[in-house]
């Protein structure tokens, strides 16, 4: 049986990524087949972009799993990052960067044998280490040469105190403590599958126990001997948790209460939940001395992505890019698949 080979056995089921229009500051024009883009001199192929894009999804999203609905975006945003990239690698060089020879070999050579261990045995696999050793030495030279230009970028004069205190007044919210609430509960645990006459024997038995908790019987207690929850040898009392840290109806009810107060018996995912409030902290602003540390490494991370974002906005502005008609489906061009590429890592 003839083996398959690397292209198509990383190829399959991988279909051309674009489909949402690029923005309207690059110019859709005619270009080759194999052309996503051209950054002044430089050519991004379709290939190089379905690469990226993959690794970008990969990157920043759980099992690489798209958003239903931000596909479009998420494409576009892309799109954009590997745009910006080949600007500053461009600028790199014109600065005279240079890559770091010894590391690039290394980190080349420990890449390569990782691939010969996992396809050494494909047919095609001296061709394809040749093609693929030569992408891997651009890929780790532009690396190089951008890490550079970043780390002098992040030399930023080191603020004076009033700049920071400036800061400080200027982002509360980086600098408050959010409501807390501590907070007890009665699980009473119902698989997500069960039939409706369970979920309403659950919830009868949440209200007969809701109606003891209002004739004063001891809500702990009664944590104890009904919930299944992991706070019930605690009595049921969850701590302090944070907003955004319990279910939306669960949140929505206890914003309503004061210490002391129950919520009435509420279907949740897990099951049917009684929780009462024992106690709430309001947000809380930390002191200026008690961050300064922090609100000068803000102000010190901020000052130095303002720097790149604004030396990338300049290089766009002044850099002919130039889009592939074919891959903006605004102009009409294709979004299913591009004839011919594969996949290669």
């Amino acid at each position: 049986m003839r083996r398959m080979s690397i292209r198509r056995a990383m190829g399959l089921g991988l279909l051309w990524l674009i489909a949402s229009p690029l923005p309207a500051a690059l110019m859709v024009t005619d270009l080759p087949q194999a052309v996503f883009a051209r950054v002044g001199e430089d050519t991004i192929s379709a290939e190089e972009f379905k690469q990226f894009f993959h690794n970008y999804v990969r990157n920043r999203f759980y099992h690489g799993k798209i958003p239903q609905g931000e596909q479009a975006r998420i494409r576009q945003d892309a799109a954009q990052a590997l745009i910006r990239k080949v600007l500053l690698v461009q600028e790199a060089r014109r600065r005279g960067y240079r890559p770091e020879a010894e590391r690039v070999a290394k980190t080349l050579e420990a890449m390569l044998e990782d691939y010969r261990k996992r396809y050494g045995e494909r047919e095609d696999w001296p061709a394809f280490q040749a093609r693929l050793a030569r992408r891997l030495r651009r890929f780790l030279e532009n690396q190089s040469i951008l890490i550079q230009l970043k780390k002098d970028l992040a030399r930023v004069p080191d603020p004076e105190d009033a700049e920071i205190r400036k800061y400080y007044a200027d982002h509360p919210d980086k600098f408050t403590s959010p409501e807390q609430l501590r907070v007890a509960v009665i699980l009473l645990r119902v698989a997500p599958s069960s039939t409706p006459a369970v979920w309403e024997q659950a919830m009868e038995e949440g209200r007969r126990i809701h109606r003891q908790l209002e004739a004063g019987a001891d809500f702990a207690e009664l944590a104890r001997l009904h919930s299944a929850d992991d706070s019930a040898e605690q009595g049921g009392d969850m701590g302090y948790l944070h907003r955004g840290m319990l279910a939306p109806p669960v949140q929505k009810a206890l914003d309503t209460l004061q210490p002391g107060e129950l919520t009435p018996p509420l279907r949740l995912l897990q099951g049917v939940a009684i929780f009462r409030l024992l106690d709430r902290k309001p947000p809380r602003r930390h002191p200026y001395a008690k961050v300064e540390a922090r609100a000068r490494e803000l102000y010190l991370r901020e000052a130095r992505q303002q720097r790149i974002a604004a030396l990338e906005a300049q290089l766009w502005k002044k850099t002919a890019i130039q889009v592939n008609r074919r891959y903006d489906p605004a102009a009409g061009g294709h979004t299913e698949g591009t004839p011919g590429t594969t996949h290669e890592p």
